[in-house]
């Protein structure tokens, strides 16, 4: 390799551009960005929390989405790259990108409110009490453009779980998650209810009776969970939360870590949130994937870290985008409730665009 290494960026670029599988993050109220670059080229399956590595999970394992790790072979951070992951960039030889043409289409706004109109249905009927309508925001890009993104989403966001995650022959993500689904500590474990959605604003905010219950669904449903579970744990006072230009109400429940707790088994039970999917999960679920003209595809599922430093964390993936060639397909959701008003669902969704398309327009 030339005297002069790349920066940390550039070598991110060289990783998109021959096509190695990594995953690179930075956590919440931090300034270092962390990565994880994979040895072996073909995508890996994740199998189990006892795996090492970058975990990629979808909202709904299926034939065409399945659950990936970025396995653990090269770990570094901005502050330090050894000399052995700019040996193995350089000497990589270049994967084709094997992308068929997207079938990913553009929400309109006569279907979302055809879909919010068929959800109050159900939920009128009381067959189910909160139901999470996605719809899919298209922006143009140019190559590369992502890294771009997220490195703008590291400087702007720093409450968010900011990444970027590549892998080979699959998809390429990016994203700034406020979300935690599950942090496994030393110590404890954290997990947190999140959900109601206002526009940033110097006025104290004032939430309605339906923001409340939305946030409500979500922090029963943990609850519930966690005494199944039979957990000790302690329960934080209701608060605003702010992620990029909104906010939102928040809980955090933190359970006193115990060599007893089953971790993949209270994961698998908190996946998908009410916040992401619905109550009851199996029933909006259902409702999800009628209703819904798109493939959620790894749009509210989960990701993160895990058993890095003896510590995984795994975020909610949303305020998130899928990297398309000549587009950025950004998915958005929100909460629908019995007292749900189509038009102010479609200008939360709006809100919630704000977070990545603020970032984009000005790359």
């Amino acid at each position: 390799m030339e005297n002069k290494k790349p920066t940390f960026f550039n070598l991110l670029k060289s990783c998109l551009q021959k096509n190695i599988s990594f995953a690179c993050w930075q956590t919440p109220n931090s300034e270092e960005i962390h990565c994880i670059i994979q040895r072996k080229q073909e995508a890996v399956h994740y199998e189990n929390i006892t795996q090492k590595g970058f975990v990629f999970y979808p909202f709904q394992i299926t034939s065409t989405n399945r659950a990936y790790i970025v396995l653990l072979d090269f770990y570094f951070t901005t502050k330090n790259i050894p000399n052995e992951v700019f040996d193995f960039v350089e000497n990589c030889i270049p994967q084709h990108k094997n992308q068929p043409e997207s079938k990913i289409k553009e929400s309109t706004k006569k279907t979302y409110f055809k879909q919010i109109n068929k959800i109050l249905e159900t939920l009128n009927n009381k067959e189910a009490e909160k139901i999470i309508l996605s719809r899919i925001l298209f922006a143009n890009k140019i190559k590369y453009q992502e890294l771009d993104v997220f490195r703008s989403l590291c400087s702007n966001y720093k409450h968010s779980f900011n990444y970027l995650i590549n892998i080979n022959q699959v998809e390429c993500w990016t994203g700034a998650s406020p979300e935690p689904l599950l942090s496994v500590k030393k110590d404890n474990i954290e997990t947190i209810s999140l959900a109601a959605t206002r526009k940033n604003t110097s006025n104290a905010i004032e939430w309605t009776n339906k923001e409340i219950e939305e946030q409500q669904i979500v922090t029963k449903y943990i609850e519930e969970t966690l005494q199944a579970h039979q957990l000790n744990y302690s329960k934080s006072e209701t608060h605003n939360f702010h992620a990029g230009n909104v906010t939102h109400l928040r809980n955090v429940f933190t359970i006193k870590k115990t060599p007893n707790i089953n971790i993949a088994q209270l994961l698998t039970d908190l996946h998908p949130t009410p916040a992401v999917c619905g109550l009851p999960k199996q029933k909006a679920q259902k409702m999800i994937l009628e209703i819904e003209d798109h493939d959620r595809s790894y749009y509210s599922g989960f990701l993160g870290p895990q058993n890095l430093n003896n510590e995984s964390l795994f975020f909610v993936n949303i305020r998130c985008l899928k990297v398309l060639p000549s587009q950025f397909a950004l998915y958005l959701g929100g909460g629908i409730t019995p007292s749900s008003n189509p038009n102010d669902e479609w200008e939360e969704t709006n809100a919630k665009s704000r977070t990545l398309l603020n970032i984009i327009e000005t790359l």
